[in-house]
């Protein structure tokens, strides 16, 4: 008997196709073949589909089926069919590849070994991937396009790329093979620094040292080649130099260098880490490729200093001068952004309401004298206060007696052995949902509690918090 067959297919968001050919009505499974299922048993597949020999088969039992071996991550894709003539069920599945390795090689390209070693390593930081990952085609094509990008980035205009997956030491491995023509690298004929001075051009050389391909042409920077044999006009010659840089004078040196994005953006954020621990903190330092009037394409390195802040801070107490100025400058020094004045003293307030300052007040002045700005975080920390007792508002005094026994609880919960509890209102509103639970361990499973109130102890380094509990 031959029973009309449909045909459903559907696709996950795991990419894995799910396709069914399944009778119209139930039938009985007379015989099951299931292919590969990796580290999968076959009777495991079978508990996952759903499907034993002798049972009665559905299409909803089937989709059901293939969605749980879906969402075991394991396969590509799921084909199931259905003979009705031979009661048979099929299951057909492709498991996932499992990445053995990345490797990169540039036929006809006469690379250095740095620059070889500096490509191979951007090939495998792109790709994004590990031995042991799961790889597939769709993802080989995004992994080309980061690639491609990257090598740009480099200064490899015209790069070519091909990717191909091959076959590793096992079945279920691929070795991922990236050949690349690189052509030659961009470059500019001269690099002029704007703004820098003496100082700032070593340690400007300083940090781009580090990357060992570019060194050659670092050494041309110092010493320029018509002067290799005449080491007393050279000192002149940079003495000159640095002098022309103090001035604010730009300095031209009339050298090809390449036009490596990555490595030049990743010098000037590093630049910019030092001039933050210096204090400039409105700085900008930029980088371009231009034409220059001589017809010569030139990189240009633009820095504007800025003011230099001068943070400072008076009638502070409770905390070293060292902590604060930590707490106002990690952001910005972190993130490489602008000093804000607004964001220092609200974080400032709060160091100081999280130790019990709870009247703490902070004047920041600021005041410009020629190329330096000076700030002054002027706090006054006002009276201290610990965390006092708890006053219960709306229960009985039996209900008060027993409420009073997790209070010590409730306190030792929130500070360390031998440390008071501080009266932070933002650190006890965060506290209430444990406060709660605790009232509710002793029985109350109805209660609410209805925010809290401050109000003043019995002793002046105290603020007891009064509790209202429906």
């Amino acid at each position: 008997m031959i029973f009309e067959l449909r045909h459903l297919r559907m696709r996950l968001s795991v990419l894995a196709a799910l396709t069914l050919v399944v009778p119209a009505r139930a039938e009985i499974v007379r015989e099951l073949v299931l292919s590969d299922g990796g580290e999968l048993s076959e009777e495991r597949v079978s508990d996952l589909l759903g499907v034993k020999v002798g049972q009665e088969i559905s299409e909803s039992k089937l989709e059901e089926g293939l969605k749980r071996l879906s969402n075991t991550g394991r396969f590509q894709s799921l084909e199931v069919r259905f003979d009705s003539e031979k009661g048979r069920v099929v299951l057909e599945t492709r498991l996932y590849d499992v990445l053995e390795g990345v490797s990169f090689k540039a036929p006809g390209d006469t690379l250095s070994y740095a620059m070889e070693s500096l490509v191979t390593r951007d090939v495998s930081e792109v790709t994004a991937l590990s031995p042991g990952d799961r790889i597939s085609l769709d993802q080989v094509a995004e992994v080309r396009e980061r690639v491609i990008q990257r090598l740009r980035d480099r200064g490899f205009k015209d790069v070519q790329i091909v990717i191909a997956l091959e076959a590793g030491e096992m079945d279920s491995q691929k070795k991922l093979l990236v050949s690349a023509r690189l052509g030659k690298q961009d470059t500019v004929d001269e690099v002029e620094f704007q703004g820098f001075r003496g100082a700032d051009l070593t340690k400007m050389r300083d940090i781009m040292e580090q990357t060992e391909y570019v060194a050659p042409y670092l050494k041309k920077l110092d010493v320029p080649a018509d002067l290799l044999d005449r080491p007393e006009d050279y000192l002149i010659t940079q003495f000159k130099r640095l002098r022309s840089a103090d001035a604010g004078q730009p300095i031209v040196y009339g050298i090809a260098f390449p036009t490596d994005w990555v490595l030049i953006n990743a010098t000037l954020s590093e630049w910019g880490q030092l001039m933050r621990g210096e204090g400039f903190f409105d700085f900008r330092l930029q980088a371009s490729v231009v034409d220059g009037p001589n017809g010569k394409r030139k990189l240009l390195i633009h820095l504007d200093r800025g003011p230099r802040y001068l943070v400072q801070f008076s009638g502070n107490v409770a905390f070293w001068e060292r902590a604060l100025r930590a707490k106002v400058l990690d952001r910005p020094m972190r993130l490489g952004l602008p000093l804000n004045l607004s964001e220092a003293q609200a974080q400032i307030r709060a160091m100081y309401l999280a130790e019990g300052f709870k009247d703490i007040k902070i004047e920041v002045r600021s005041e410009d004298k020629g190329s330096e700005r000076r700030i002054v975080f002027a706090v006054n920390e006002g009276r201290r206060s610990f965390l006092g007792k708890i006053l219960w508002d709306g229960l009985s005094p039996r209900e008060v007696e027993i409420l009073t026994e997790i209070e010590s609880d409730w306190k030792a919960r929130m500070s360390t052995p031998f440390h008071h509890v501080y009266f932070d209102e933002r650190a006890l509103r965060g506290q209430m949902p444990l406060l709660l639970s605790l009232i509710q361990s002793q029985g109350f499973l109805q209660a609410r509690l209805l925010g809290f109130k401050a109000v003043p102890s019995s002793r002046s380094d105290r603020m007891d918090l009064e509790v209202p509990i429906q």
